[in-house]
């Protein structure tokens, strides 16, 4: 893909003017398949993808401007906040209004463990329904829209994610190989 896929380039004489051939959401949409829900996750809703992704370089696995879990920290842990907004990463912004809308979760020190209870990893082992993957907010969160509250994947044919996982983890406890997890 090129400029052109997204940017409107004229040149007239010596200067160039560059425009995109659309805002927010609708330039992504162009390429990208909208996810539909009945929860959608409130940067995807409002057509913020630029939030979280970074259109033209990132080292991120779907050029995301961060880890996963960083990445999701930026808006759902708490943060000092003084001002009308909130910068992320030092390159977006959003409202003092749409950062306090974001649920927050507390992690220990470590941000391994912590969510939806104390003890729970959330990183550093091993993802139970996804094989070679380590456990992150993508283990049991959907990033753009589900069918379940709180953004929650579904795992094989609709059962609880957390039944699915902990039922996985009891499995290799006793050497049975595990389940797989499936999007909304």
């Amino acid at each position: 893909m090129g400029c052109p896929e997204c940017h409107h380039i004229v040149t007239e004489k010596n200067q160039t003017t560059i425009t995109l051939l659309a805002r927010g959401g609708a330039l992504c949409a162009k390429c990208h398949q909208a996810q539909a829900g009945p929860v959608l996750h409130g940067p995807y809703k409002n057509g913020q993808c630029l939030i979280c992704h970074e259109p033209h370089a990132s080292e991120f696995k779907a050029e995301t401007r961060a880890e996963v879990n960083s990445l999701c920290l930026e808006c759902h842990a708490p943060k000092p906040q003084a001002g009308n907004t909130i910068n992320l990463f030092g390159l977006q912004s959003i409202s003092k209004a749409e950062f306090e809308e974001a649920p927050k979760i507390e992690l220990d020190p470590s941000l391994r463990f912590g969510h939806p209870r104390p003890a729970h990893p959330v990183a550093g082992v091993a993802d139970p329904l996804h094989a070679g993957e380590k456990m992150s907010c993508l283990s049991c969160h959907a990033p753009h829209a589900s069918k379940l509250a709180h953004l929650m994947v579904s795992a094989n044919g609709g059962e609880s994610v957390c039944e699915a996982c902990h039922r996985a983890v009891d499995k290799q406890k006793e050497g049975k190989p595990n389940g797989q997890a499936q999007q909304p």
